[in-house]
């Protein structure tokens, strides 16, 4: 169970602002539909990112506190091999990790000397400050997940994420008229084969909803879900 109790209260990638300096847009009259744009394409990239979505229906990378419980005897683990012994550690379904504000363990709150989490969202129970095994029953783990966004003040979303949303606006503008891919198209010899086309995006890889130069922008921030 994944619930959310503060919702992110920017959910955005980008901003207005960074669409219109990319798109060379200086007035305001088709503000609403790139904006629009804009929540579109963040949808897409937190969905390709596998982002884990809350019990609510909700999927996005910004910033909000959550409350996940862990039936620990039926959870997801990572078993890792660690002083030749093997441990459970939960794995928080949303990364990155600001904090922890708390964890009930078999209504027991813990201490925070009591466990520890990584930058992967790996969750450890510690005992004299080293890891062992999740021995509750049930565990309730509350804590902030996501990045703050552009429009946020201390952003730290990852630039390359941020660009990524803004080449989809940019290819639904583009679309809006033509081809979304297709910048320009010539013949060298008119009336002979020998047509040539530019593109501002390769087509999606078979698979993948999004064109492969954004992609290949957004693939290391990929969640492996466990």
């Amino acid at each position: 169970m994944l619930a959310v109790l503060t919702p992110a209260a920017v959910t955005d990638l980008t901003t207005l602002a960074a669409v219109k300096s990319g798109l060379g847009i200086e007035d305001s009259k088709d503000n609403a539909w790139l904006s629009l744009q804009i929540s579109v394409a963040s949808q897409m990239i937190a969905d390709y990112l596998n982002t884990v979505e809350a019990d609510d229906g909700t999927v996005t990378l910004g910033q909000e506190t959550l409350a996940e419980t862990y039936r620990v005897h039926h959870s997801r683990y990572l078993a890792r091999r660690l002083d030749s012994e093997r441990t459970q550690y939960l794995v928080l379904s949303r990364r990155p990790v600001a904090s922890i504000t708390g964890i009930v363990q078999d209504g027991t709150s813990l201490d925070p000397s009591e466990y520890e989490v990584d930058g992967a969202g790996v969750l450890k129970h510690l005992s004299s400050d080293r890891p062992t095994d999740w021995n509750g029953n049930k565990v309730v783990v509350t804590y902030v997940a996501g990045w703050l966004l552009p429009s946020q003040d201390g952003r730290n979303l990852p630039p390359d994420i941020e660009s990524a949303a803004v080449d989809l606006v940019k290819m639904n503008w583009f679309a809006r008229l033509r081809d979304p891919n297709i910048k320009s198209e010539r013949d060298s010899i008119p009336g002979v084969r020998d047509h040539q086309v530019d593109y501002f995006f390769r087509n999606p890889e078979p698979g993948s909803p999004l064109p492969d130069e954004i992609a290949q922008k957004l693939n290391r921030h990929r969640q492996i879900n466990i």
